[in-house]
C-alpha cells in the first residue's frame, strides 16, 4: 500500500502543501470507496467499516439559554473579548459553552465538565480548574458558591 501511495501521490511532489493534501485525499477516497481489495474478498473497505465501540461519537450537549456557545477552531481556540484564547488542542472543532460569572470572567464548559475560566485581563489562554479533594457528604457548600445546572445530552 505505501509503495502505491507514494507512486500516485508523491512522485513528483505537488507544488504546495495544500495541493499535496488534495492528492492524498483523492487517493484515500479512491482506495477506500472505489477500488475493491483482494484481501477483503473483492469488497470495498468503506463497505466493511464500522465505528469502534471503544471510541463512541461525541454527544452534543444542551446548555442553558443564557450561556454563550462557541465552536473552537482546529487548534482548540476561540475568540473572546477581542482576542484568540486557547481552550485546548484536544477540544479542536468542538462546541463549548461560556457561562458568564462576573464582569470580565466566564467559566468554560464542555458538557457537564468545567474546563476553567477566561479572564478579560488575560492575554491568551484559559485558566485551568485546580483539582480539589472530593467533598464528604457532611461538607457544606461555601458561602456564595453556586451549583452547576443539570446538563443533558441531546438525543
Amino acid at each position: 500500500m505505501h509503495r502505491v501511495l507514494k507512486q500516485h501521490t508523491a512522485r513528483p511532489a505537488a507544488a504546495t502543501a495544500q495541493a499535496q493534501q488534495r492528492r492524498f485525499e483523492r487517493w484515500r477516497q479512491h482506495y477506500n470507496t472505489d477500488r475493491p481489495h483482494q484481501a477483503l474478498g473483492m469488497q470495498l473497505p468503506a463497505s466493511l467499516y464500522r465505528p469502534s465501540p471503544c471510541h463512541p461519537v461525541p454527544q452534543s450537549w444542551r446548555y442553558p439559554p443564557e450561556w454563550i456557545l462557541k465552536t473552537t477552531d482546529p487548534r482548540g481556540r476561540i475568540r473572546w473579548a477581542g482576542r484568540a484564547r486557547l481552550i485546548g488542542q484536544a477540544f479542536g472543532r468542538q462546541l463549548i459553552a461560556l457561562r458568564p460569572e462576573r464582569h470580565g470572567v466566564v467559566s468554560v464548559h464542555f458538557g457537564p465538565h468545567l474546563l476553567g475560566h477566561l479572564h478579560a485581563s488575560d492575554s491568551t489562554a484559559i485558566r485551568p480548574v485546580r483539582a480539589r479533594a472530593p467533598r464528604t457528604p457532611s461538607a457544606q457548600p461555601q458561602k456564595g458558591g453556586s451549583q452547576a445546572p443539570s446538563l443533558t445530552p441531546s438525543p
